[in-house]
């Protein structure tokens, strides 16, 4: 059943918003509420990961960490339970790869953020019993990447603002358990079949980005592989990387991006962000 992926800054107040939606969607569960009654909620967060506040000082611990979360959330999801992915989940890339998971599993998924003003989270943050260092916190709100309603992999999109009494209950069970859409826009309405020269591109550029992995994972053994015409990089595991898994990868990217045309300057980017999270769980 469905994910909801949990999102916003460091002390923000992601934890509450996530037992409240628990508690919520439990009570109309135990009422057999639209036939739920065999569902179950699974409410997964980096304490329960062990996963400690300095994780996130240092790049390759976070990045485990991230690996950790993600594993986590991939064996507890099935098509009877909510699954709540209660952390930072402050990178774009890694919002995609979870996307992509749900998207995997054929089960509905959406993102709650959780938004407050900056100063108003620090002081919640200041006043905890277990605070974000310093150092680690404006690191966080520094490289922290707003979800965004325009793009599909952050849609359907419900903010909750710190003056909210509670998330939106009523809206995201309509958009998870009885598939009611949101309000369309030009960005998340699915397309007719992708048209042949998006197609084309979309297999020229994955194959390019998949052979200049694989050559740099038999040659220079970089940790960041540079790719032309791309903002991003490739982010290397510390494992080797064959080409029939790296073709698994692609296949993957190709079958859920088919669909949906993208502007094709875009495609090496959202490439490149779905590998650097597959790889992660690699780690």
């Amino acid at each position: 059943m469905p994910l909801i992926i949990v999102s916003g800054f460091p002390s923000s107040g992601k934890t509450l918003r996530s037992k409240q939606l628990a508690e919520e969607f439990q009570k109309r569960i135990e009422k057999n509420l639209d036939g739920t009654g065999s569902y179950k909620v699974i409410h997964i967060d980096d304490e329960s990961l062990g996963i400690e506040k300095e994780t996130y000082r240092d790049s390759r611990k976070e990045k485990t960490a991230r690996a950790a979360l993600y594993s986590a959330v991939e064996r507890s999801l099935s098509k009877e339970t909510f699954v709540i992915c209660d952390s930072l989940n402050y990178i774009k890339g890694y919002r995609y790869q979870l996307f992509c998971e749900a998207k995997s599993m054929y089960t509905p998924h959406c993102v709650m953020h959780v938004a407050v003003p900056t100063d108003l989270a620090k002081t919640w943050n200041d006043g905890s019993e277990n605070p974000y260092p310093d150092d680690v916190f404006e690191g966080l709100i520094f490289r922290y990447e707003e979800p965004n309603a325009m793009v599909r992999w952050d849609s359907p999109l419900f903010t909750v603002l710190h003056d909210d009494p509670t998330p939106p209950f009523d809206q995201m069970w309509s958009v998870l358990v009885l598939n009611k859409n949101v309000k369309p826009n030009q960005a998340t309405v699915i397309k007719p079949p992708a048209e042949v020269d998006y197609l084309h591109e979309l297999d020229k550029v994955t194959q390019e980005v998949t052979m200049l992995v694989f050559n740099n994972a038999n040659g220079d053994n970089l940790s960041e592989v540079p790719v032309p015409n791309c903002s991003k990089k490739i982010e290397m595991p510390n494992v080797p990387v064959s080409l029939p898994l790296l073709q698994r990868f692609r296949r993957q990217f190709v079958h859920l991006n088919r669909q949906q045309v993208y502007d094709t300057t875009k495609l090496k980017d959202l490439f490149v962000d779905f590998l650097n999270g597959q790889f992660e769980t690699l780690s």
